[in-house]
């Protein structure tokens, strides 16, 4: 790559106009480079998988021997299949075999048990109604039982509050990793339960940075959980779902309940593989150096978080043994990465982070991200 190559100053911009286009560019101190990134749509690849197609269209890079024009293809497979845990198993169509995007299974238990308990609904159902009725028109109890269940269920930096006549509930989740939108349906679930009030804003939380808004009314919650709203692919609503103006979402609110169950200073320790490879190469087919990333993650303060994540080696091809072609590039037994991330929430919909430390066995330093989403403006 050249011995100015990520030296200095260097950073890269990503523009997603679709969900199957991005357009990159990127100076890597040796010069500009600029290409396209094409994705396959969810629904093409079986067990989860997903396939890219990479584009350097343009580089006035003068490093000598390089390639400033290519073309590369990737395919991603999760280990773990497109169904790892009970709480993301959705069912699957036997003529199609791919996933039809049901509601998990989480929203159809819900549904199965509150069809349930209207079917075993005794004769006198009006008294039932009415101490039902009751219990959710006391507005106190209901906000200290949402912020038990919301707490039990394993959330945390729960807040349940009021603003005249909206129930208002944040939180962090830690727990729907593989794909958030499903901590969304869960959580909409137990306030639709619990709610006493006529309309509802609920912020979701990383790091305690609010990063979506979903609101609307009781009856939009009624509409969304009706049993035969479930049954349609996608289900049918008119919640509002933003990211837009989040700073302000959270003002003038009554706190029943502020942070409960506080995710600060909780160690996260994540292992997942590491693997250096070439495919093809003039020195063989296919050589790698496969090791065992460790990384510990602990929240310090609101936005901020500590991270350190340390190399073990496992295994290695012939080529990646000490004095061969790619003996000087294998894994090490060492501590790669000890940083601190910054991250704000800035108006207009703009989120950023500022990280600073060390970010590889070699390099000390910071970078720094910022995301905007510009359909608001279009």
């Amino acid at each position: 790559m050249g011995p100015d190559y990520l030296s200095g100053v260097f950073g890269g911009v990503e523009y997603q106009p679709f969900s199957w286009l991005q357009i990159l560019s990127d100076y890597d101190g040796t010069g500009v480079n600029a290409g396209a990134k094409l994705f396959t749509p969810e629904t093409w690849l079986p067990y989860g998988m997903s396939a890219h197609l990479t584009y350097q269209a343009y580089s006035n890079s003068n490093t000598f021997n390089r390639d400033n024009q290519w073309v590369g293809i990737g395919l991603t497979l999760p280990l773990s299949g497109p169904n790892a845990a009970p709480r993301y198993i959705r069912p699957q169509s036997q003529q199609e075999g791919v996933d039809q995007q049901a509601p998990t299974i989480n929203l159809q238990q819900a549904s199965s048990v509150a069809q349930v308990k209207k079917e075993a609904a005794p004769a006198n159902t009006e008294e039932v109604e009415k101490k039902v009725t009751a219990e959710k028109t006391a507005p106190t109890h209901s906000l200290t039982r949402l912020t038990q269940r919301l707490t039990a269920y394993g959330f945390e930096n729960v807040s349940v509050g009021t603003r005249q006549d909206e129930l208002v509930v944040q939180l962090e989740n830690n727990l729907f990793n593989v794909n958030e939108i499903d901590s969304l349906g869960v959580v909409l679930g137990l306030i639709n339960e619990e709610m006493s009030q006529p309309k509802f804003v609920f912020v979701l939380l990383n790091n305690n940075l609010p990063v979506v808004k979903v609101s609307g009314t009781q009856q939009d919650l009624n509409n969304l959980f009706d049993t035969d709203n479930l049954g349609q692919i996608p289900a049918r609503t008119n919640l509002t779902i933003t990211t837009n103006q989040l700073y302000k979402a959270l003002d003038g609110v009554n706190w029943d309940s502020n942070r409960e169950s506080s995710h600060l200073f909780k160690p996260r320790v994540i292992f997942s593989p590491s693997i250096y490879s070439t495919i093809g190469s003039e020195y063989g087919v296919f050589d790698y150096s496969l090791a065992l990333a460790t990384n510990v993650q602990v929240p310090v303060w609101t936005g901020a978080m500590v991270d350190v994540r340390h190399m073990l080696p496992i295994s290695h091809s012939d080529d990646y043994a000490d004095g061969e072609r790619f003996g000087n590039s294998r894994h090490t037994s060492t501590v790669d990465r000890i940083m601190l991330h910054q991250g704000v929430t800035l108006p207009a919909g703009v989120m950023a982070q500022v990280s600073v430390g060390q970010i590889g066995t070699n390099y000390q330093g910071g970078t720094s991200e910022f995301r905007c989403n510009l359909s608001r403006y279009s």
